[in-house]
């Protein structure tokens, strides 16, 4: 076993070459020994483009470390490669261009947690999971004036495995911008060849965070975007979700698969925050597939009376045309809106076969058709009106 200890470390290599500050690599076949790496400040390194500051390719334990980035283009704070069954703890991460943390395919079960991840510019990444398995992403904190990058990208890489069992729980976002690629969300699972499956997105905080970039006229972003086929979502807390208010659209929660959205708080007071021109708590987007889609025990709170929320449209839980939905036990306080177009309780294009028990809201809702021929919605023991 390597100790890697206090060391201060920055310096350019050669142009185009990937030099690396730190390397482990691969010795030997069979059971690889842990390497200790911690204490260290790794400032700007590597070539003028295109490197990693520290690639680990080998079991290790990398905690209370510095790395400090923001000149080189396409530069990776800590790479984790294949056989890299790391635990990356307590560590500083600042505005590193491509990413603060890659984890590439193969090498699963890392475990990030405790660390501070900030400042991290456009189209850069916090944590990047490209197909890799079981990483586990928990009470880290991404936060800084400059953060306009996307904190969490999990990827199945096109392989149907890939991305699997991703926990991303207990972390702190904190005016976060989400820009990376185009996409405008703070954590993604993304979906091209059925992975990331069973992930599970629990516990975060979400303050001030999203875009108020005019890219997005016309457009929408989402906090929490999910493909992933059973995606958990549950007890998250979002405040002040923002947007433009230029024909876009700000979504707290997005699921476009089967899964559960449970526990979960959006609020967005108008009087104080620039919105979309529509804003959506909870959107459910699969279709006609037939689940189970659990959406539950959700506490929405849209307020203000001000001029900011004329012309706005909101929705609490908004369903499209998805069927199979199991709605139950959630509460919508939507308060009027000087000017507002519309403002929906709860919202279906196609109520299907889903199911409304419980739910209370002091908006009008829309779930029509009330009850599709062949029977099947239930809407028992629910308050307010629309139902």
């Amino acid at each position: 076993m390597a100790d890697i200890t206090n060391n201060f470390i920055e310096g350019y290599g050669a142009i185009g070459a990937l030099n690396d500050a730190i390397d482990i690599a691969v010795d030997g076949i069979g059971d690889l020994p842990r390497c200790e790496i911690f204490g260290n400040v790794i400032g700007t390194v590597g070539a003028p483009a295109t490197s990693n500051m520290v690639h680990l390719r080998r079991p290790c334990n990398f905690t209370d470390n510095k790395l400090v980035g923001g000149i080189i283009v396409d530069c990776i704070g800590l790479f984790l490669d294949l056989f890299a069954d790391c635990i990356v703890s307590g560590n500083r991460f600042c505005e590193q261009t491509k990413a603060a943390i890659w984890v590439a395919a193969g090498a699963n079960g890392c475990q990030i947690s405790n660390n501070l991840i900030e400042d991290i510019p456009e189209d850069s990444f916090g944590v990047y999971v490209d197909a890799a398995t079981n990483t586990m992403i928990t009470a880290n904190r991404f936060t800084g004036v400059l953060f306009i990058g996307k904190p969490i990208l999990v990827l199945d890489g096109g392989i149907p495995v890939g991305g699997e069992c991703t926990q991303i729980t207990g972390n702190q976002f904190w005016d976060t911008e989400g820009h990376a690629g185009g996409t405008f969300s703070i954590v993604e699972i993304s979906v091209s060849g059925g992975g990331a499956k069973n992930c599970l997105i629990n516990n975060n905080e979400f303050d001030s965070c999203g875009s108020e970039n005019p890219v997005l006229n016309g457009t929408f972003q989402a906090l929490i975007r999910a493909e992933g086929e059973q995606t958990q979502i549950h007890d998250n807390h979002i405040r002040k979700l923002t947007g433009v208010g230029g024909g876009d659209f700000s979504f707290g929660i997005r699921l476009t698969n089967e899964g559960s959205v449970l526990g979960n708080t959006v609020f967005h007071d108008f009087d104080n925050d620039q919105a979309a021109s529509t804003m959506v708590a909870i959107d459910i987007d699969v279709g006609p597939i037939h689940g189970p889609i659990i959406c539950s025990n959700n506490s929405i709170d849209f307020r203000g009376t001000s001029a900011l929320g004329a012309g706005k449209t909101t929705i609490g839980i908004d369903l499209n045309a998805s069927d199979n939905v199991s709605c139950m036990g959630n509460v919508v306080n939507d308060w009027t809106h000087v000017g507002a177009v519309a403002n929906w309780g709860f919202f279906a294009l196609a109520a299907g076969n889903n199911i409304y028990v419980g739910n209370h809201s002091i908006v009008p809702s829309n779930i029509a058709p009330a009850k599709p021929a062949g029977g099947g919605l239930r809407t028992d023991f629910n308050s307010g009106v629309g139902f």
